[in-house]
């Protein structure tokens, strides 16, 4: 490329870190950043390469990565402990070797026009503005970031920019100019012979999932299945002085004691914070958008800056344990009375095993996940919105191409395409999300994105996962005492037959909403609940939203229908602000990232 846009790309990229290892030869530049200085570039005689992902790379063992991440002419190949991105530049050949793990839980952005070279980087940001020519903005991921914080197909926001998708490798050739890309991931293929036996199963499942855990870290810690089967599993590998349970939330919530009585159990300390105006600080908003470029979890932002702070180097999540927990299935893709009678058939043990799915039973999956319609998003202004030409076809071609890409693959059950479609979108783009906030401020582990503790839970049956039936199997014969407590969702104890942690959950909810309706015909005279985590009541008053909807630049938002919904969420104390958080940081997400361009 010039030599302006190649100075340009190199200082975009290293701005917000201040510090970066960066190699030249005559043909390529690489760069990368750890907090772990000095360790995620390494340099051959002939090859550059960079590493970009959670700690596991950014370790002496990594140096044999080397040897295993060959490019070769067609491909780059990583091996199974790899979990994030690895690029691999040879000099002799003249050859760029890009590539994600499995689940794409670290994104990867590429650029290329011929005769221009070729750009690539974790942030779009840096392609899109080091790349030559003007950005044009793609209306269709953006619409698709806003309804779900997650890109379909290869999308990003801009029009020039791909996205690399979970287990794709890509090799660009400097000599021909030309690239090719190719899938790798073996995620959702059933094996030879079937699934494991059942005993052998659980054993294997939590050998791996303990040697991944096996590492000093904060653990983000909440009454759930996830962070509770890795609170088990990181307290038996890890000194347990090196490890420490962090929650953040309500701090009178039922949900954050059960959290401190967990972490009591395993014999680690427990820290915990409150989510309040600090977390929605533009300042610190922009900054932690400059290095990981999301915004919808400013609390997960602000844990990363005070985990830093208490000496951690390292945090840690249950995200991805959904795959284990069988969250992922049809059930996630249903509303009212059919996701109720779904829910029935987990509970009653009634999800078969699926054969593989025929023509008209995939044709038939399509046609659910296509939209019907699309109207126009409440806080886009009309004119850009007609002027954009989305149209509900453009979407349904993106969900054709994703089931497509997982049909040549090797899915062959229905489930298994349902499972694939909602992890790759929802659980890695949208929930890893969280624990990618905090690598603003420190370093990340993701034990559940293990290539072969996926490949032992993506084979198995649904009916096998569904309702955490793994998790509870787990802890009972590693760590029976977690059973004794009740879920945050529930109740009743964890190692409650399922339907009465269920019937405890419904009853619950039912609590809830009926000291929410109290709180809210008495004008918030009588207190609030405080069973779960979530506390953003602080928002109700409109001063850190309206600060957030002041500082949008891109002229394609309706910012009086914002303000409009702001005033209501102060006048009216039923509706959630929850919500209506997240609905704002996609927004102002899309906006950081409209204008770092």
């Amino acid at each position: 490329m010039s030599p302006g846009v190649h100075r340009r790309s190199c200082e975009l990229f290293a701005a917000p870190w201040g510090v970066c290892e960066i190699e030249a030869t005559p043909t390529a530049t690489i760069g990368a950043h750890s907090h772990i200085l000095g360790t995620s570039l390494r340099r051959t005689p002939v090859q550059l390469i960079a590493f970009d992902g959670e700690v596991s790379l950014y370790s002496e063992q990594a140096t044999d990565f080397g040897q295993l991440c060959q490019a070769h002419a067609s491909r780059i190949d990583l091996p199974p402990e790899c979990r994030g991105n690895v690029a691999v530049w040879d000099e002799t050949s003249r050859r760029l070797a890009i590539a994600t793990e499995w689940t794409g839980s670290f994104p990867l952005y590429y650029a290329h026009r011929r005769g221009e070279g070729f750009l690539f980087s974790s942030r779009v940001g840096v392609v899109a503005s080091g790349a030559p020519g003007p950005r044009e903005i793609d209306p269709l991921g953006l619409l698709q970031f806003l309804r779900e914080g997650a890109f379909l197909s290869d999308r990003c926001l801009w029009n020039d920019v791909r996205r690399l998708q979970p287990g794709q490798a890509l090799v660009y050739d400097a000599a021909t100019d030309c690239l090719t890309v190719t899938e790798h991931s073996r995620l959702w293929i059933l094996r030879e012979g079937g699934s494991a036996e059942h005993d052998d199963l659980i054993e294997a499942i939590w050998g791996r999932l303990r040697a991944a855990a096996e590492r000093d870290v904060t653990i983000m810690t909440s009454g759930g299945w996830d962070s509770r089967t890795l609170l088990a599993a990181a307290a038996q590998v890890s000194p347990r002085g090196n490890i420490r349970a962090y929650s953040h939330g309500d701090p009178a919530s039922r949900e954050l004691r059960l959290a401190q009585q967990l972490a009591g159990d395993v014999g680690i300390g427990f820290h915990q914070e409150p989510i309040d105006r600090r977390c929605y600080e533009l300042d610190a908003l922009r900054g932690g958008f400059d290095r990981e470029e999301h915004v919808v979890f400013p609390h997960w932002h602000r844990a990363g800056t005070i985990i830093a702070g208490l000496g951690s180097r390292v945090t840690t999540a249950g995200v991805y344990g959904e795959v284990v927990g069988g969250h992922y299935g049809r059930a996630m893709l249903l509303q009212g009375s059919a996701k109720i009678l779904e829910v029935l058939r987990g509970l009653l043990g009634r999800v078969a095993d699926t054969p593989r799915a025929s023509a008209a039973q995939l044709t038939a999956l399509r046609q659910f996940l296509h939209l019907r319609q699309l109207p126009r998003p409440w806080c886009v202004r009309k004119e850009w919105w007609d002027a954009a030409h989305i149209d509900s076809d453009a979407v349904n071609a993106d969900i054709d191409r994703d089931l497509d890409r997982l049909k040549n693959r090797g899915v062959c059950t229905i489930d298994q395409f349902i499972e694939a479609y909602v992890s790759e979108h929802r659980g890695s783009q949208y929930i890893n999300a969280q624990i990618r906030s905090c690598r603003a401020h420190t370093d990340v582990a993701l034990p559940f994105t293990d290539r072969r503790l996926l490949e032992l839970t993506t084979t198995v049956p649904l009916g096998v996962k569904i309702h955490n039936r793994i998790n509870r199997e787990l802890l009972h014969r590693y760590a029976p005492s977690l059973l004794r407590y009740p879920m945050a969702a529930t109740l009743a104890a964890a190692g409650r037959p399922l339907l009465v942690q269920e019937a405890s959950r419904l009853a619950r909810k039912a609590l809830e909403r009926g000291q929410w309706r109290v709180h809210s015909a008495t004008g918030g005279r009588v207190a609030a609940p405080h069973l779960s985590w979530v506390n953003f009541e602080f928002l109700r008053s409109g001063a850190e939203l309206s600060s957030i909807i002041d500082d949008l630049r891109a002229p394609l938002w309706d910012k009086p229908a914002m303000f409009r919904q702001v005033q209501a969420l102060a006048k009216n104390a039923a509706i959630p602000t929850h919500p209506m958080s997240d609905q704002m940081m996609k927004i102002y997400t899309i906006d950081l990232a409209l204008r770092s361009a």
